[in-house]
C-alpha cells in the first residue's frame, strides 16, 4: 500500500461510529426477534413500511388533491470517510455527508411526479481536493465529491395499468437512468453527487412477454461535479443523444440484449466525448443441481466517432464473465475485458458509464488511455459471521496496443445490511502501477447509509 501516515484521529472516529452502528444494529435485530417490543419508539432504526407516506399507500388516489398531498417523502443520508494515499500527492482524508430529500405524488390514472434535492457537505474542505470544482487543497489527492446543493431529480411519470395488454412507461424530466449493469449508461452512484439526465424515456413490452424495448432522448447530462464545475471537460454535457435498447428473455438460462448509443455530447472541454456504439450481450444463469449454479455474461460492442467529434477512430469492446456459485458457501468467478485501441491514437470510451465499477475501484482507468486496456480479473465472495457480505477482486492490466504492463490491483469490500433502512460498508482498493507510469494509490472507505 502507498504511504504510511494516516489521519487516524478522524478515521478512528468514523470507525467507532460504524462499530457502534453494528452494535446498535445487533440490538435492533434482537428487538425484532423479541415478541414483547415492537413499533417505532421501541425500534427507531427500523422504520415502519409505510413511513414517509401522507396517506395509505395501498389506497389509490381519488382525485388530484389526493394525488398531490397523499404521496411519500423520502430521504437518503450517506456519511462517508474516504482516505487516499497516492504517489506524488499529499494524503487525503475526507469526511463528507450526502443527503437527498424527495417527494413523490401518488399515481392518478397512471400519472405521478417526483422531485428530489441533493446536498453534499464536507466536514473540512481543506481535507481533500476537488480540482474539477476548484475546491479544497490542490496538493491533496483527489476525492471527487464537491460541496454543492442541486436539484437531483424532477420528472413526470406515466405507468400503464398492470392489466394492460401492452405495457408503457414514460418519464420526462430530470431523472436517474441506469441501463443494465451501468457499463454504458449509469448514474455514477458511488460518488456522493450522482449523475442524472434531462431526458425523455419510453419503454414497453409491445405486448410480448419477456420483451423490453427502450428509447431515450437526452438533452443534458448533469455530471457529478455539478453546475459549479470550473474545469473544462468536467462541466455538464449539452446533449442531443439517442439511446436505443432492447432485450428478450428467452428463458432463465439465456437473455439477449441489443443496444445502440448515439451520443452527441459537448461541454467546455469540447465534443470529443461524442461516439456511436452498437453492441450485443448474452447472459444467463444455469442451475447445475440443487447446490451449484453457473452464471455468465458475454458482450461485444463497436464504437466510432460521432456527431461533431474531431477524432477519427474505430474501436472494439469485448467482455466475458463466468461465475460459479455454491449454495450456503459463496461464489467465485473469472472475467476479461478488452477496451480496444485504434492504433494507439484513440480507444473505446464510456463517457456516460458508471466506470468506478470496472477496471478496479482505485479509478485509474475512468478514462481509457489511447493504448486501450486489457483487464484479466478473478473474484470471490461469501457471507461471513454476523451477516457480513465479503467480496475480493484481483485485476491484472495491460495495454491493448503494444501490450505494455499497466499494473495490478486488489479490491475488497465488506457490507452489512442492519435492516431495511440502515447499512454499513468498508471498502479497499490498492493499485500498483509497477512499470506503467501510473501513480500507485490506495483508497479506503468507511460509510453508513440510512434511508426511507
Amino acid at each position: 500500500m502507498v504511504g504510511s501516515k494516516w489521519t487516524w484521529t478522524k478515521g478512528l472516529a468514523v470507525a467507532g461510529a460504524l462499530a457502534s452502528s453494528l452494535m446498535i444494529g445487533s440490538q435492533v435485530q434482537a428487538q425484532e426477534e423479541a415478541p414483547a417490543s415492537s413499533g417505532f419508539l421501541a425500534n427507531p432504526f427500523n422504520l415502519p413500511a409505510d413511513f414517509g407516506w401522507l396517506s395509505d399507500p395501498k389506497t389509490p388516489a381519488e382525485d388530484i388533491a389526493d394525488a398531490l398531498f397523499g404521496g411519500k417523502f423520502s430521504m437518503n443520508n450517506r456519511l462517508r470517510w474516504e482516505h487516499v494515499s497516492q504517489t506524488g500527492r499529499d494524503e487525503t482524508s475526507a469526511i463528507t455527508n450526502r443527503t437527498r430529500f424527495g417527494y413523490g405524488t401518488k399515481a392518478l390514472n397512471g400519472i405521478s411526479a417526483y422531485v428530489e434535492l441533493e446536498n453534499n457537505t464536507p466536514f473540512d474542505r481543506s481535507d481533500h481536493s476537488v480540482p474539477q470544482a476548484s475546491q479544497g487543497a490542490g496538493t491533496k489527492a483527489v476525492v471527487a465529491d464537491p460541496e454543492e446543493v442541486e436539484l437531483n431529480q424532477a420528472y413526470v411519470k406515466y405507468v400503464s395499468s398492470k392489466d394492460a395488454d401492452v405495457s408503457l412507461n414514460l418519464i420526462a424530466g430530470r431523472q436517474r437512468i441506469i441501463i443494465d449493469d451501468a457499463r454504458f449508461v449509469g448514474n455514477v452512484g458511488w460518488r456522493q453527487m450522482e449523475q442524472t439526465y434531462d431526458a425523455f424515456n419510453i419503454s414497453s413490452d409491445l405486448g410480448v412477454k419477456g420483451l423490453n424495448v427502450n428509447y431515450i432522448y437526452i438533452w443534458q447530462v448533469n455530471r457529478i461535479f455539478t453546475e459549479e464545475a470550473t474545469v473544462a471537460g468536467a462541466t455538464p454535457f449539452d446533449s442531443s443523444s439517442h439511446v436505443i435498447h432492447a432485450s428478450y428473455q428467452f428463458c432463465k438460462e439465456f437473455k439477449l440484449t441489443g443496444f445502440g448509443y448515439l451520443l452527441d455530447l459537448e461541454n467546455d472541454g469540447g465534443n470529443n466525448n461524442s461516439s456511436a456504439t452498437y453492441g450485443v450481450t448474452g447472459s444467463g444463469n444455469i442451475k447445475l443441481d440443487d447446490a451449484w449454479g453457473l452464471g455468465y455474461k458475454l458482450t461485444y460492442a463497436h464504437q466510432s466517432d460521432f456527431a461533431d467529434s474531431t477524432l477519427d477512430y474505430d474501436a472494439d469492446f469485448f467482455a466475458i464473465d463466468v461465475k460459479l456459485s455454491v449454495k450456503d458457501l459463496g461464489f467465485g468467478g473469472v472475467g476479461f475485458q478488452l477496451l480496444g485501441s485504434d492504433g494507439g491514437n484513440a480507444a473505446f470510451q464510456f463517457p456516460l458509464g458508471t466506470n468506478h465499477a470496472y477496471q478496479g475501484w482505485a479509478d485509474v482507468f475512468l478514462t481509457t488511455p489511447s493504448s486501450g486496456v486489457e483487464d484479466i480479473y478473478i473474484y470471490a465472495g461469501t457471507k461471513l459471521p454476523f451477516g457480513i457480505n465479503a467480496k475480493i477482486f484481483y485485476h491484472d492490466y495491460s495495454a491493448n496496443k503494444g501490450g505494455g504492463d499497466l499494473g495490478s490491483e486488489i479490491d475488497v469490500v465488506l457490507a452489512k445490511k442492519i435492516n431495511k433502512n440502515w447499512s454499513v460498508l468498508a471498502k479497499l482498493a490498492d493499485y500498483n502501477g509497477e512499470s506503467s507510469g501510473n501513480a500507485d494509490r490506495t483508497k479506503f472507505w468507511l460509510e453508513t447509509t440510512f434511508s426511507f
